[in-house]
């Protein structure tokens, strides 16, 4: 499958020589993009999306909030915790 990369309007796809090449993950980073008749990435690795806000906040909106499940206050870590699209 294609993957849309933050630095290019192409689809970039895993590389073929890839261990990740048969496996779709959903979310994935990547080391460099090489390109040929395509763009592939080289060095994925498979990633959570709940890590991005965390290791990568400046790529990342967090005004598009959703209503379910509704926001809540966590006491453990003294804040609000909410949910919000891609």
């Amino acid at each position: 499958p294609a993957y849309k990369a933050m630095w290019t309007d192409e689809p970039v796809y895993v590389h073929l020589h890839s261990c990740l090449r048969d496996q779709e993950p959903t979310w994935v980073m990547y080391l460099e993009l090489s390109e040929t008749k395509r763009v592939y990435m080289k060095g994925v690795t498979p990633i959570s999306a709940h890590w991005l806000p965390r290791l990568a906040p400046n790529m990342c909106d967090r005004t598009n909030f959703l209503p379910d499940p509704p926001p809540r206050y966590d006491a453990d870590k003294d804040e609000i915790v909410c949910v919000t699209s891609p």
